[in-house]
């Protein structure tokens, strides 16, 4: 009989621990499919900060470009400006002298 409680105490135990052992294989289970899903995240989420540079950098870029092509369209069109009011001025001037 006494042998009898201790067998029945022996596989309650085990029993016990076989499902505490369970429990914690799915609880890593978990963790592990966590930490994955978490790596995965940083990933995505480096490499979605890197295009965001990339972008930027690339705007600014195109920015300094446009603003290059401003600056000599404004030269083009100061001299335009320029030659036109010289030319302008030397018409009426060789009018003058052409009526006189």
């Amino acid at each position: 009989m006494k042998q009898s409680k201790l067998i029945a105490t022996y596989l309650e135990q085990k029993v016990a621990n076989d499902s505490l052992i369970e429990m914690l294989h799915q609880k890593n289970a978990t963790l592990e499919n966590l930490v994955k899903a978490k790596n995965e995240i940083i990933l995505k989420s480096s490499a979605k900060a890197y295009n965001l540079r990339a972008i930027t950098i690339s705007q600014e870029t195109q920015i300094e470009v446009l603003r290059l092509e401003l600056k000599k369209e404004k030269r083009k069109l100061r001299k335009q400006r320029f030659f036109t009011k010289t030319g302008t001025i030397i018409a009426v001037v060789l009018g003058i002298l052409i009526v006189t």
